[in-house]
């Protein structure tokens, strides 16, 4: 098990392909309550742990907010979840935009930078 992290600041230089994420080994990582604080490795800011989420089916698409105000702490960023079916492949994707404020939306990278141990 591992813990993700990830980066909801608009200007990263990471963000035209969505947040960038981090994961730590389960390891590295003593509990959430002594846990410090992650920064991005593009931009500087503070990063913001992803929740899991094992009720994502693998035919559908996920697109997530980068506004703080859409998502919460508990639940993470907000996002919306597409059938497979709604797309012809990831090239030729429309910009999904957020129903609660308006801006384009993201999916995350298939795969995290991940630390095996520190």
């Amino acid at each position: 098990m591992s813990t993700k992290f990830y980066c909801n600041n608009e200007q990263c230089p990471h963000s035209d392909q969505g947040p960038f994420v981090h994961e730590l080994a389960s390891e590295a990582v003593m509990d959430g309550n002594n846990l410090a604080t992650i920064f991005c490795q593009r931009c500087g800011k503070p990063m913001q742990r992803l929740p899991a989420n094992s009720k994502q089916s693998p035919s559908h698409h996920r697109f997530y907010c980068h506004n703080k105000a859409c998502g919460s702490l508990n639940k993470g960023p907000f996002f919306i979840d597409l059938p497979s079916e709604a797309i012809m492949d990831n090239n030729n994707l429309a910009t999904i935009f957020c129903p609660k404020c308006g801006k384009a939306m993201k999916a995350f990278n298939k795969q995290a930078e991940t630390v095996a141990s520190v």
